[in-house]
Order: structure tokens, then sequence, then C-alpha cells
């Protein structure tokens, strides 16, 4: 289940829930228990690459054109 930031439009807090959908319409606010939210959009929890990643293994390369590598 992913976790979906909110910000309260009536008081400004900023609080997360753990939604098995993205229907908001059940969330309330942590504070002040109000409806009145907005849904917002989080930067992504994992990276792909950058630096400091390992880099993927590399596959041997493959024998020449008409050699098939087999004895």
């Amino acid at each position: 289940m992913p976790i979906y930031e909110f910000s309260c439009n009536k008081c400004g807090e900023i609080f997360e829930r753990l939604l098995s959908s993205s229907d908001i319409s059940s969330v309330t606010c942590s504070k002040c228990n109000s409806t009145d939210i907005t849904k917002m959009i989080s930067s992504g929890s994992f990276r792909l690459g950058g630096p400091g990643a390992s880099a993927p293994p590399r596959l041997p390369a493959a024998p020449p054109c008409g050699n098939s590598g087999f004895s």
C-alpha cells in the first residue's frame, strides 16, 4: 500500500496516510479532523541510479561473426 502525503487547508498541518487506494474521501486531518485537505505530490522513495550506485554486471563480449563459440 502506498503512503500519500496531505496538507490540511484549514490548519496547515502536513501528514501522511497509508491507503490501499487513491480514494481520499475518508481521510481527515490528524490535527483538527477537517476533511478540507489536499493530496500533495511527493518525491519517490527510491532511486534507480546516480552517484554511489553500483553498476550492473557486464555480460561477456559476443564471439565475432562466423564463429559460433563452440569447439
